[in-house]
Formats: structure tokens, C-alpha cells, sequence
């Protein structure tokens, strides 16, 4: 069980879909304070719905750094931010890349999660903590993965050099492996076995396997400035 104690306020922001809903889900057991927010207003009440209406839920579009200012100024105090945005993706190959949309996507991945660490730090309690997403594209070569290795490699490098800037609250980052958008995804498995063949588990994450190292980084007082990988073992393959 998570210390009540200890954590009290929970921010997700991108807590309406996937990896953060069901973080939500999973902190709803720990009966914490939860607040979720998202772009979609639609995905929110969804959210909210499934939840229950002790969830607090904020439209947030975490790409206009007016709208986290607002959101920071009215949040209150908080124990945990916690981010888990993906936004916008790009395929192509770096030789037919067009700069505008690389640019999108990658202030889509760093910026958000920057601005959100940059005007929240007020919010957050004397021993908070503060947990980014990244992935394993920082750490390995993939076709047309270059901006994703250049966001989270950004973000990796910002909460490690956050770590001792703004301690005793922490900050850490989680990079997933390649993670089921639904429930035995074979389609999403096949998909990913074209781009990365060596898969020692033979199979993709789960949401809720995600979810656990969350939790893991919100309960160790001790890890700051660390970067957690789950990925499977693809990383040592």
C-alpha cells in the first residue's frame, strides 16, 4: 500500500486514456486525492464515468503553456505530478523529414512535459515528487525514431540535471518499451516485430505492467534523477 500519508494530491496529466487511466484506475484502490487532465473533454467524462465522481477532472491542452499557467495557478498543492503525454508522432525517414512537423512533434513530447515541470514546481510539496515519460528510443536506433531518441533523451537529461536543482522533491523518468494500446494486441505486436525483432519476452507490455513502475518511482523516497526503463529486455538484447 501506498504511505497516505506521504501522498495525498495526485496530478496525471494525460490521465484520461491509456497508461494514465489506468494509473487513475490503480490509485483509486490507494484512495488518494485524484486529479486528471487532458485536451479531450470527450475522453475526460469518459474518464470520469468510469472512475467515479470523487475524480477531479481539468481540460488542459498541455501544448499552449498559457493554458499551464492557468491550470498551475489554480491546481493547489500537490504530492505527485505525473506525466504520461505521447503526443504527435512522425514516420518518415530522416532524409524525407519536414522540419515543421518534426518541430511539432518533438515540443509536443519535450515542451509539454517542461512547461508542466516549469510552472508546477510551485505546486508541489516540500517532498514531492515528479514522474516524466520518455521511451526507449533514447537508448536504441529505429528507422524514422530520431525525433522520439531527441525528445526523450532531452527529457531524460532535464530530470537528472533537475534531480539536485530542486531536491528534497524528486524527479524521475519512466521510458517504456513498446506497450499494448488494448488487451492481447497481435496487431500491434506484428506490427512491432517489423521494426524490432529482438522481443525476449516474445510479447508487448501491458498498461497496468507500465503502471506498476509508476508507482514503484511515487513510493521511493530515495530515487530522484533516474530514469527507469520497461522495457522488456529489449535494451539488453
Amino acid at each position: 500500500m501506498i504511505n497516505k500519508e506521504m501522498i495525498q494530491r495526485v496530478v496525471i496529466i494525460g490521465g484520461s486514456s491509456g497508461i494514465g487511466l489506468q494509473l487513475a484506475k490503480r490509485l483509486k484502490k490507494e484512495n488518494v486525492e485524484i486529479i486528471i487532465a487532458s485536451r479531450s473533454l470527450e475522453k475526460l467524462q469518459l474518464a470520469k464515468a468510469a472512475l467515479g465522481n470523487d475524480v477531479e477532472i481539468v481540460q488542459l491542452d498541455a501544448n499552449k503553456e498559457s493554458e499551464i499557467i492557468t491550470f498551475s495557478e489554480k491546481v493547489g498543492m500537490l504530492d505527485h505530478l505525473i506525466i504520461t503525454l505521447r503526443g504527435s508522432s512522425v514516420t518518415d525517414l530522416f532524409v524525407n523529414s519536414n522540419t515543421v512537423a518534426v518541430r511539432k512533434a518533438f515540443d509536443e513530447k519535450f515542451w509539454t512535459q517542461y512547461n508542466l515541470v516549469r510552472y508546477c514546481l510551485k505546486n508541489l510539496k516540500p517532498k514531492a515528487s515528479i514522474i516524466l515519460t520518455s521511451g526507449i528510443a533514447s537508448q536504441r536506433s529505429y528507422p524514422g525514431f530520431y525525433w522520439h531518441a531527441s525528445a526523450n533523451g532531452a527529457l531524460e537529461s532535464l530530470a537528472k540535471s533537475l534531480s539536485a536543482e530542486i531536491a528534497p522533491k524528486r524527479i524521475n523518468v519512466i521510458s517504456p518499451g513498446f506497450v499494448e494500446s488494448k488487451p492481447n494486441d497481435t496487431e500491434r505486436l506484428n506490427s512491432i516485430r517489423n521494426i524490432e525483432p529482438k522481443l525476449p519476452m516474445d510479447r508487448l507490455a501491458t498498461q497496468n505492467e507500465l503502471v506498476e513502475g509508476y508507482i514503484f518511482l511515487m513510493k521511493s523516497t530515495y530515487s530522484t534523477g533516474t530514469t527507469l526503463h520497461i522495457d522488456g529486455g529489449i535494451l539488453s538484447a
